[in-house]
């Protein structure tokens, strides 16, 4: 396995995918307002969406035929890690990747998580702890751009991509 990005529909030509870099910022959906006594508020959805951008440098790109033409819904198994603190049952979330869930306490001590479903985890601690997975997000894909280094032989490619 070259790399642990999932791009659903979208298969990883050998030499494509390794060291692939992700970045998941929060979309700004709402707008803060001052109340008459000065205090800032939000007004806003309460949940949010990711815009992700996932880059690579390798030795060939990826294929791109169809499965990521501009707009397109792709379902991707992210490299990026999120975070939640919580004990007892703790519902993620999102839906987490097979296999990427792992919890720690505040002394970083690894901790039992025993996984019910894809968004939903006990753990096995009297304390807070911090659980962590890699999320699966439905997005669209906003751009993407392939490079290639001809006397450097050397390929990348940028995907740009917006929660659904």
């Amino acid at each position: 396995m070259e790399t642990e990005l999932i791009i659903e529909g979208c298969n990883f030509p050998p030499l494509s995918a390794r060291g692939c870099n992700q970045e998941l910022t929060v979309v700004e959906q709402g707008t803060f307002r001052r109340t008459v006594n000065g205090d800032l508020a939000y007004l806003g959805p309460e949940n949010h969406k990711y815009r992700s951008v996932i880059t690579c440098e390798d030795k060939v790109t990826l294929v791109n035929e169809g499965a990521l033409a501009r707009g397109s819904m792709v379902r991707i198994g992210c490299l990026q890690r999120l975070w939640q603190q919580g004990n007892g049952r703790v519902v993620l979330e999102r839906e987490a990747v097979a296999g990427s869930i792992a919890a720690m306490d505040a002394a970083q001590n690894p901790v039992v998580v025993d996984v019910i479903d894809s968004k939903t985890v006990n753990v096995v601690s009297d304390a807070n702890v911090f659980v962590s997975y890699r999320p699966w997000l439905s997005m669209r894909v906003i751009s993407l751009t392939l490079r290639t280094d001809e006397w450097g032989l050397k390929a990348g490619w940028r995907l740009e991509l917006e929660e659904i």
